[in-house]
């Protein structure tokens, strides 16, 4: 299926709306029941999925500097409202990751002239460790939180808000 995308797009990879086509396409064709969720709106995220009662968000990851052995999640989640402290904006992370069971992403590591696809379970519970972070002032001026914390399997995660 990634493809026939190529065939209509030969050097842009799938991402956003064209990977959840490619995913629907996918259990179809395999007859996996599915049930495509509609869009909750900015500040009411779902999942995207729901296949045999489990509910799948869906990511992509794609450009120049996507990097083969470190994956980066964009927007998981919003966290544009005040107060913007980090006790706050990690109880909305671990809101916004309860409504998910499983987060699939896709991932595009350009090789020019190749793309190269790798498509990866997220684990939550992975991303639910925020919860045990601490976070500091960073950047110039410090305007954003960071913080990188231990994972599962010794992978360090890095945050930022």
């Amino acid at each position: 299926m990634v493809g026939v995308h190529h065939s209509i797009y030969p050097t842009v990879p799938p991402q956003g709306i064209y990977f959840e086509a490619l995913v629907e396409r996918a259990f179809k064709r395999t007859k996996t029941p599915f049930t495509i969720i509609e869009a909750g709106g900015r500040n009411q995220p779902r999942h995207d999925l729901l296949v045999e009662d489990h509910r799948i968000s869906l990511k992509t990851e794609t450009g120049a500097v996507t990097h083969r052995e470190r994956i980066t999640i964009t927007k998981l989640c919003t966290t544009e409202r005040e107060p913007w402290d980090a006790p706050t904006l990690i109880a909305r992370v671990l809101e916004h990751l309860a409504r998910y069971d499983i987060i699939l992403m896709l991932r595009a590591i350009w090789d020019d002239p190749l793309i190269h696809y790798q498509l990866l379970e997220i684990p939550v519970e992975n991303l639910r460790l925020i919860e045990t972070a601490v976070f500091a002032p960073v950047g110039r001026p410090a305007e954003k939180l960071g913080s990188r914390y231990c994972s599962w399997r010794r992978r360090l995660i890095s945050c930022s808000f």
